[in-house]
C-alpha cells in the first residue's frame, strides 16, 4: 500500500523487493522499528539497498491521510516519525545518495505539503451526493457505486473523475 520510487537520471523504476506499505494503527506490528514504508525492510535498509544498487537519488513517498479512515493511508500520528526518520537518513547518507522526502496527496487529502521535497498528485475517490466513491478498491464496489450514484452511467462518472484529475495539481 503505497510505494517507493527510486529515481536515477529522472528514470523511475519499481523494485518489488522494495515495495512498501504504511503500518496502520490496528497493525500487528506494535514496534515499527523504522518500518514506516515497508513491512519487509526498514527505511534505512531501503536506503542501503538503493546505495548498493548504485542509485544516486531515491524518494520515499506514502499516501497522505484522507480525513476519514482508510486502510491504505499513513495515519496522522505516523507522519512526524516518518518525517524525522527520512530527515535522519538524508543526513546520514548525504555523501552516498540524495534522499527525497515525498508524499502522495489525493485530491481530497488535507495534509499541508509545503515541507515535502515532492508531491505526487492522485485521485482515488470521486465525491458524489455526500459519499466518497473509491475508484480503485474492488470492481464490485466501483460498479455498485456507479449504479447507485450515476444510474449506471460510466461516462458521467468518468467525466467527474477526469475533471478531478485535471485539477489535482491545483490542490
Amino acid at each position: 500500500v503505497g510505494d517507493i520510487k527510486l529515481a536515477f537520471r529522472s528514470e523511475f523504476a519499481r523494485f518489488s523487493d522494495l515495495e512498501t506499505s504504511i503500518p496502520l494503527p490496528n497493525s500487528q506490528e506494535s514496534d515499527m522499528g523504522g518500518r514506516f514504508v515497508s513491512p519487509k525492510m526498514t527505511a534505512e535498509e531501503m536506503a542501503e539497498a538503493a546505495i548498493a544498487l548504485g542509485m544516486k537519488r531515491m524518494g520515499f513517498s506514502a499516501h497522505a491521510g484522507m480525513g476519514f479512515p482508510t486502510s491504505w493511508c499513513m495515519p496522522p500520528e505516523v507522519v512526524i516519525s516518518y518525517r524525522e526518520e527520512i530527515a535522519r537518513l538524508k543526513k546520514k547518507y548525504e555523501s552516498q545518495i540524495e534522499i527525497l522526502y515525498g508524499i502522495e496527496q489525493d485530491y481530497y487529502s488535507c495534509l499541508d505539503t509545503s515541507d515535502y521535497d515532492y508531491v505526487l498528485g492522485s485521485v482515488h475517490y470521486v465525491y458524489k451526493d455526500g459519499e466518497y466513491i473509491s475508484v480503485d478498491y474492488t470492481e464490485k464496489t466501483f460498479t455498485d457505486a456507479v449504479e447507485k450514484y450515476y444510474n449506471g452511467d460510466f461516462y458521467a462518472f468518468a467525466e467527474d473523475y477526469y475533471d478531478l484529475v485535471g485539477n489535482v495539481a491545483e490542490k
